[in-house]
């Protein structure tokens, strides 16, 4: 039941207060336990880094995480979750460096490690103990209450357990891998945590060196000298460092390729070396001729000169024997040779290139492979030792001391400076160089075959752990997300400034906005732009729309007192518009259904854009709605939809030509894509009708003169609006909608009626009023305004018609021939077949149904002449010779000389000519003068319904034909307010209601029956002729009370608050 109505004006940030106050009452906390005994679900909850402050990307992890969590809470699962804390890794180091206000480098040399676990330790304490793991501003479900925290013992006791089982189990072992560790911090960072080099950044020397043949090898028929390079400009592995050269032992040559030689001056005469020319002209600038080729496999097995004695670096010699590194016999034992790799991977380069197991990590496989030798001059600071000729200088720095080396041996050829994009630290902007080191690691290949490849490195760890500990997965679904960009498409950093955080918008734009956002923006994996100027357009296209909706039915309810809560069991509602809502929304809650058991909740919030979550705690706990198959009609939702699109074209059409929506319009010419679509329009036609304030609809075939005239205008384009004649049309994916613009003068003054309607709703809004405030309005018009508003005539008018058709003797003429004067009054069949389908008919009676006339036609097929009156219609029976009224719009001659004639002012009226009444009728209840309009059938329908009596007295389908006049002077004669609910009506009650319908409409029919004239009807005066008088602050005529007005349903109603209770 609504007890209160909703806020007209929506406050999105102020919600979120009333969900904290919620959560603090504990509902939120009784989650789990209301799911107790059910079926369990759990989720792997990664923790966010506890440094600094939540940002951006930790609502994004929460929030789907939240919906999928509370979608399983609604499914009757019991959702199993428990937050984190993880206070290890680099985002901590970096805040604690930020404290210290010191470079990374520094850092590490100054600071003993016992002080940074110390000051990690109580930084993270600090981040953890101020955001306190509270979900409840990104208004998100509980479960962070009592999170597990990395640095604590019985976590950090779980590690070493697993650990422990790992080596009982034979897969943890110790071995070397190559690393680009940071050199001032000794550790390698993830490497989605290493950027490439900028253009400029970093520059290179590229070296080119020549390996001397050992003279301690047998003569080889190929040349006695080579030269190579390290890789080519092109190769990324970092072969034209010179820093890597010292730690050379061996040559890759690709023993399939042919390698070009060439005669180098620098060689000496009669000496070849293995060089491209056409290198040579790259880096030297000069021509040299070739002296031939040599194939790679010519060379394998052969020695060669080693360029640096490894002892002139300091540096130890070790071997790779069964794969394990271990000490060689010294410098007699280094004899570096050519080699063929199991396969040749670097495409780019000429053939041949330099190895140095110590660095890169494809030379470190190769060099387990082959059995080569292992020399690391550098530190794992990267650094040489100060008894070398580089003195102890950072690698990079030692760079041209190691090139002066080469040039005094006579190795280095020719050095050239390139620009590479090294990966460098993000941090500190440190050059990051390939190391090998050893360290210890988890066997996962002995289960290679058990584990999936991960995107996550977390969780490929999860999925990896409980393979090798239990032999199963630990999970079975998982969402990756991707990053969260600014603006302007670059990564968010807190190095750059461009982090937003997030309580400042749930403060300007609410929750809601945020979250939906998100969701929605684009798929879990993918990048998405943030800026608070896109979560305020999510704010304004989504929740605000939502909101009016929601606003507007809770305003209306609440002063209905409507109760959903009462629906009778079985009720299926016959309204079209009903049905297709009901149809939609159980469609809608089977795909979304669906969706979330696939775990993309991004889909299913872009299918329920105005089904935003906002509703209290309670409604959170609430089960997930089942989807009635019964309620769903495909065709009633194809049909709705195609109205939609048609209405929304025609409101464009009606925006390009500059005619608002409130000025009716006399027609709409619809051309379909599809033939079938033809019927739909004829299912949704009062819908159209209504959405564009048109009178008529015609829909055209592909070759009808509009429609090869538009397109002609259109030029090709798809989605145009262009002008054709009177018409303006809208042309998108195939369809076609044009309104016609001519404006009547009974089309203008409706249009001035609706205006004057629009104009009171503005001084309304203006002055504040709520909607249940009674107004009255005084307002001084010229005499075309003042007979713009006559209202639409009631049905004693249209009984006075019958009645005065039954006396003329109507009934058993024959109906000769029949002109329409007025085609677009006929709609249905055509107005030239309706003509001759009437010749040679007799009319069989004169009937109404509601406010239809109805005159069956004997003879074959069945049929029935049909006939509404419109605003200002009538039908008179007058002789032939009678000169016709200037309105006359259709004459109907008779067999005995007289004629039909239909007169209609305004051209409002309608005539068919039905075989099937249920085509042309809507759902009407019984005649409330008829036999079966008994006490019994009006309390059935009232007693369960919580609206007011007032407005369902107006629903056709409980009494047909009663008006908004006859609804108020019923209620009058049987002295019941009309605000009434009518379930509350007592069967006394119902007798009364009963007799006053009846009653009153008796009367309205004496009135007519005298007033009216066979000659053009004038309007009829009502007032004067009714028990109470509808003008608000008169006198009551039976107790002398004020006559109060007021709104029901948007409708004007008159009550006396003394007389009717």
């Amino acid at each position: 039941m609504f007890s209160t109505l909703f806020p007209a004006v929506s406050a999105f940030p102020n919600s979120t207060p009333d969900f904290l106050s919620t959560g603090k009452s504990g509902t939120c906390s009784a989650v789990p336990e209301r799911a107790g005994g059910r079926a369990a679900f759990m989720l792997y909850d990664g923790p966010p880094t506890a440094n600094g402050s939540p940002g951006i990307h930790h609502v994004l992890a929460r929030i789907f995480k939240d919906v999928i969590c509370r979608y399983r809470t609604m499914k009757g699962y019991q959702v199993l979750r428990k937050g984190g804390w993880d206070t290890h890794g680099l985002p901590v180091e970096l805040g604690i460096e930020q404290d210290w206000a010191s470079p990374a480098s520094a850092t590490s040399r100054s600071t003993g490690s016992k002080s940074s676990t110390r000051d990690a330790a109580r930084a993270s304490s600090a981040t953890v103990q101020r955001v306190g793991g509270d979900d409840r501003p990104h208004r998100l479900l509980g479960g962070h209450g009592r999170p597990y925290v990395t640095l604590e013992n019985d976590y950090i006791e779980s590690g070493w357990w697993i650990l422990k089982t790992l080596w009982d189990r034979g897969l943890l072992y110790q071995g070397m891998r190559g690393h680009a560790p940071l050199p001032a911090m000794r550790h390698q960072p993830q490497l989605p945590r290493a950027g490439p080099g900028l253009p400029g950044r970093h520059a290179d020397p590229s070296v080119f060196v020549k390996f001397s043949s050992s003279p301690q090898v047998p003569a080889h028929p190929s040349p006695t000298h080579w030269t190579s390079a390290a890789s080519p400009p092109s190769c990324w592995r970092g072969r034209r460092r010179p820093w890597t050269l010292p730690g050379n032992t061996a040559l890759a040559v690709d023993r399939n390729r042919s390698i070009p030689s060439s005669e180098l001056e620098e060689n000496g005469p009669g000496n070849a070396s293995l060089w491209p020319p056409r290198w040579w002209r790259t880096t030297s600038g000069r021509s040299t001729p070739s002296s031939g080729r040599c194939r790679g496999s010519e060379l394998v097995g052969l020695a060669y000169t080693p360029l640096y004695p490894p002892a002139s670096f300091g540096s130890r010699i070790s071997r790779f024997e069964s794969g394990v590194l271990s000490s060689s016999d010294g410098e007699q034992d280094f004899a570096p040779r050519w080699l063929p790799p199991t396969s040749f991977p670097w495409k780019t380069a000429p053939g041949i290139v330099h190895i140095a197991p110590a660095f890169g990590d494809e030379d470190l496989g190769l060099g387990r492979e082959k059995g080569l030798n292992f020399v690391q001059p550098w530190t794992c600071r990267a650094s040489s030792p100060a008894t070398t000729p580089s003195l102890g200088k950072f690698v990079k720095d030692a760079d041209p001391e190691i090139m002066a080396i080469s040039r005094s041996a006579a190795c280095c050829i020719i050095a050239t400076s390139t620009t590479t994009p090294t990966p460098f630290c993000w941090r500190c902007d440190t050059p990051l160089l390939y190391y090998a080191k050893s360290s210890w690691y988890i066997r996962t290949s002995a289960l290679k075959d058990d584990l999936v490849d991960g995107q996550n490195s977390r969780i490929n760890c999860l999925h990896a752990l409980s393979t090798l500990l239990k032999g199963e997965p630990s999970y079975k679904n998982v969402i990756c997300l991707g990053l969260i960009l600014d603006e302007r498409g670059r990564k968010m950093s807190k190095r750059v400034g461009n982090v937003v955080e997030p309580l400042p918008l749930l403060d300007e734009h609410g929750a809601d906005a945020l979250r939906w956002y998100l969701f929605t923006a684009s798929q879990p994996g993918e990048a998405r732009r943030f800026s608070s100027r896109l979560v305020n357009q999510t704010l304004r296209q989504v929740l605000l729309t939502l909101w009016n909706i929601y606003s507007f039915f809770t305003g209306y309810a609440t002063i209905d007192k409507f109760d959903p809560s009462q629906k009778p069991a079985g009720w299926k509602p016959e309204n079209e518009l009903d049905r297709w809502v009901l149809s939609e929304l159980n469609e809608l809650v089977a795909e979304v259904d669906r969706c979330m058991e696939n775990y993309d909740p991004t889909m299913q919030g872009r299918r329920i854009q105005e089904f935003v979550d906002r509703l209290s705690n309670c409604v959170h706990l609430a089960d997930y709605p089942v989807a009635d198959d019964s309620l769903v009609d495909d065709d009633l939702m194809e049909a709705t939809r195609l109205a939609m699109r048609i209405s929304s074209m025609g409101r464009a059409a009606r925006s390009k030509s500059g005619l608002k929506v409130r000025q009716p319009l006399a027609s709409a010419a619809i051309r379909t894509r599809t033939p079938s679509e033809r019927a739909f329009v004829a299912q949704v036609r009062p819908q159209i009708l209504d959405e564009l304030n048109i009178k008529d609809i015609e829909l055209l075939d592909d070759d009808s003169a509009l429609v090869q005239q538009a397109q002609e205008q259109a030029g090709g384009e798809p989605e145009t609006v262009v002008s054709v004649g009177h018409y303006t049309a809208s042309l998108e994916a195939g369809y076609l909608v044009a309104m016609n613009g001519e404006i009547t003068p009974e089309l203008a003054e409706e249009g001035m009626a609706r205006e004057l309607v629009h104009r009171i709703q503005g001084l309304r809004r203006g002055a504040n009023f709520e909607v249940t405030d009674h107004i009255q309005t005084w307002y001084e018009a010229p005499e075309e305004l003042s007979q713009a508003t006559y209202i639409v005539p009631e049905l004693p008018e249209v009984e006075s018609v019958r009645r005065s058709l039954l006396r003329s003797g109507l009934a058993g003429r024959t109906i000769t021939s029949a002109e329409i004067g007025w085609a677009k009054t006929v709609k249905h069949p055509s107005a030239d077949e309706f003509a001759a389908s009437l010749a040679g008919r007799t009319v069989e009676d004169v009937g109404r149904r509601a406010k239809y006339l109805l005159f069956p036609l004997a003879g074959q097929p069945e049929a029935t002449f049909v006939a509404h009156l419109g605003m200002t219609g009538n039908l008179v029976v007058q002789p032939g010779e009678q000169e016709q009224h200037p309105m006359t719009r259709h004459v109907f001659a008779l067999d005995d000389g007289r004629e039909l004639r239909f007169v209609d002012g305004r051209k409002f009226g309608k005539l068919w000519l039905a075989d099937d009444l249920g085509k042309i009728l809507p759902p009407l209840g019984p005649e409330p003068l008829g036999d079966e309009f008994t006490t019994e059938w009006l309390a059935d329908s009232l007693a369960k319904r919580n609206a007011p009596v007032k407005a369902l007295l107006l629903d056709q389908s409980i009494a047909a034909g009663i008006g908004n006049i006859y609804a108020d002077e019923a209620l009058f004669l049987s002295g019941i307010r009309p605000d009434r609910p009518a379930s509350e009506l007592s069967a006394d009650e119902m007798v009364r209601l009963r007799q006053g319908i009846i009653d009153c409409l008796n009367a309205g029919f004496a009135v007519y029956d005298r007033a009216r004239d066979l000659r053009w009807p004038e309007p009829p005066e009502p007032m004067g002729t009714w028990s109470h008088p509808r003008d608000a602050g008169t006198p009551c005529p039976n107790c002398g009370g004020e006559i109060t007005s007021t709104r029901i349903r948007a409708r004007g109603t008159w009550f006396c608050q003394g007389c009717q209770v």
